[in-house]
């Protein structure tokens, strides 16, 4: 029989992992579970792909993740984009500017 569901959308911290990163034997089980029943995973995260990457390890190859708040969405090597909305470059000179005359840490 069909599952009701097709997709589980996750956060990371806080939501599938701990403060220090890491996934609780009970979340990795559901994940393999979730994967046999054909029900995909996605991380939806404001991380960067790239800081993502121990999470992304213990998770199936076959889905597509949301990074950047929404900025970047592909699969977990980013091979395969199907969005993407990076800063312009202009405005992330000017938002440098900005940072540095007001003494901040970006």
């Amino acid at each position: 029989m069909p599952h009701k569901y097709k997709l589980l959308v996750s956060d990371i911290d806080g939501t599938l992992a701990d403060g220090s990163g890491v996934i609780s034997a009970a979340d990795k089980k559901a994940l393999v579970e979730l994967h046999r029943a054909g029900i995909k995973v996605s991380l939806c995260t404001g991380r960067p792909a790239k800081g993502c990457q121990a999470v992304l390890q213990k998770m199936p190859e076959d889905g597509f993740h949301v990074f950047f708040d929404g900025a970047l969405v592909c699969n977990s090597d980013q091979t395969q984009v199907i969005y993407s909305r990076p800063i312009k470059k202009e405005l992330l000179s000017e938002i440098c500017v900005l940072a540095h005359e007001r003494g901040l840490t970006l």
